[in-house]
């Protein structure tokens, strides 16, 4: 696809053509058309801007250089020893003899007797 001014053959100082590409292939560098006495002309292409492709995981927006993907990470599972264990359980401790909250999570009491609550009626 053209642009007007370009199909109208006004301001030709460069022609503004549309180049529809699939996201797995690459942009072009030439092109072919046709011209008004049916020759084929071919025409380089240069590109305002153009994104990033990786060419490790063939996705856009970063290179080669930059992918996550290209470099396997590898954990390792590290048992705590007991003493730093006991340290952390030291720090949580507050001088008041309160225990710090670190989860959030209530205890119920298992000895609680069931409160049925107050009942309300509606007097209209």
């Amino acid at each position: 696809m053209m642009d007007k001014a370009t199909k109208l053959k006004e301001k030709l100082y460069f022609p503004r053509v549309f180049v529809n590409v699939s996201i797995d292939e690459e942009l072009p560098a030439v092109t072919q058309f046709e011209d008004e006495m049916n020759g084929i002309v071919e025409v380089r292409i240069g590109y305002e801007w153009k994104p990033d492709r990786c060419k490790h995981c063939q996705c856009m927006g970063h290179k080669f250089e930059e992918c996550r993907k290209q470099k396997p990470r590898n954990y390792q599972w590290i048992v705590k020893k007991e003493e730093e264990k006991k340290i952390l359980t030291e720090k949580m401790k507050d001088p008041d003899d309160f225990q710090l909250v670190t989860k959030g999570v209530k205890h119920k009491e298992k000895n609680k007797e069931n409160h049925k609550g107050t009942i309300l009626t509606n007097a209209l």
